[in-house]
């Protein structure tokens, strides 16, 4: 979470590097992203 604005930060790392690239995205793509993570099966499909 962005703590100035109180945003989801999504955050990929390079795999050969250090380099990080921040991707500020909304509440409910963070949403689907973390779902996906956890390996939740949503009880209807998701509409993307």
């Amino acid at each position: 979470m962005d703590p100035n604005t109180n945003s989801p930060i999504v955050v990929l790392k390079g795999i050969e590097n250090e380099v990080v690239l921040p991707i500020w995205v909304g509440a409910f793509e963070a949403n689907a992203i973390a779902l996906e993570i956890e390996k939740v099966v949503p009880q209807r499909p998701m509409t993307h």
